[in-house]
C-alpha cells in the first residue's frame, strides 16, 4: 500500500510540474488529465516508475525506513498516516535524479502532444 501511495503521489507531483511548464500554451488541464488517464499513459508511467524505483534500491530503502519507524513506535502505536508523514520527505529526496528526469520527460512529451501553441496575434 505504501509503495503504491508513494509512487502515485510522486507521479502526481511530476505531472503537475509538467503542466506548469506548459504555461505559455493554451492548456485545458481537465482534458489533458482525462486523456492522460484514459490513454493508459498514467498507468504505463506508474509501472515504469515502480520498476525504476525497485531497480535502484529506493523501494527497499523506503521499506526499511518504514520498518524501523514501526519498530521504534511499536506496531500497536502507529498509524499508516504517521508512517507516511515520517517517511515521505526522506523518500522523496531519495528518488534518483535520473528517475525523476525519465518520468518528467515522458510526461512533458505527452502533455506537449496534447496542447497547441498560443497564437501571438
Amino acid at each position: 500500500m505504501l509503495k503504491i501511495t508513494a509512487s502515485r503521489v510522486f507521479m502526481e507531483r511530476l505531472y503537475n510540474l509538467a503542466l506548469s511548464d506548459m504555461s505559455r500554451r493554451a492548456v485545458n488541464k481537465e482534458r489533458i488529465e482525462r486523456d492522460f488517464e484514459e490513454s493508459g499513459e498514467r498507468d504505463r508511467l506508474r509501472e515504469i516508475l515502480t520498476l525504476r524505483l525497485s531497480e535502484c534500491g529506493w523501494t527497499s530503502l523506503v521499506e526499511d525506513k518504514c520498518r524501523e519507524f514501526i519498530r521504534k513506535k511499536g506496531i500497536e502505536n502507529v498509524t499508516l498516516e504517521q508512517v507516511v508523514g515520517e517517511i515521505k520527505q526522506d523518500a522523496r529526496k531519495a528518488v534518483p535524479d535520473e528517475v525523476k528526469r525519465e518520468i518528467m520527460d515522458a510526461i512533458r512529451i505527452f502533455v506537449s502532444k496534447q496542447v497547441r501553441p498560443v497564437s501571438r496575434e
